[in-house]
């Protein structure tokens, strides 16, 4: 007998299989951790990322529109895991997430710290409104006199120069 598909997997794992749901992760454990590595470029992260996202996929199954797009779905998923996690290291100097402070690596906290020392502080300062303290557009313009495209614009710098500095750091 043939392994069933995607959507006849997510029907069957909605209706409490876990089998099912083993399969569709070991069908698409490779995918989601081919994102991870590729984004995070730490394999240990890369790891976490993955099984994150595959708890993610778990929890939210049922609001899944297209059971027979769960690998979509699932890397979609790990691509906002992986987001998140450049999310988190920018914080202000000093603050780094406990993930990274307790991390295995020394030299990658350290350079976790190096990095957002070195951000702007008009980039540090937007993003630490917007990702650390949840602040929409109009409060982080209300706090510091900017209008929506200035946020805008400073945030897009603020990620950029994050991606430019995990980047050089990967190389």
């Amino acid at each position: 007998m043939s392994e069933p598909s995607d959507e006849e997997a997510v029907r069957r794992a909605l209706g409490g299989d876990r089998e099912a749901f083993d399969l569709l992760v070991t069908r698409h454990a490779r995918a989601v951790l081919a994102v991870a590595r590729h984004r995070l470029r730490d394999a240990a992260s890369a790891e976490d990322a993955a099984q994150e996202a595959f708890l993610i996929v778990y929890r939210t199954l049922a609001e899944l529109r297209d059971p027979a797009r769960f690998g979509a779905y699932a890397v979609g998923v790990a691509h906002r895991v992986c987001a998140n996690h450049f999310r988190k290291l920018l914080r202000l100097p000093g603050e780094l997430p406990a993930e990274v402070e307790s991390t295995s690596s020394p030299s990658r906290a350290a350079e976790a710290a190096d990095m957002l020392d070195g951000m702007p502080s008009d980039l540090r300062e937007i993003a630490r409104l917007k990702y650390l303290e949840g602040c929409s557009y109009a409060e982080i313009g209300g706090r510091l006199g900017l209008s929506f495209h200035q946020i805008d614009y400073g945030l897009r710098r603020a990620r950029r120069w994050v991606r430019e500095r995990m980047g050089e750091a990967s190389r």
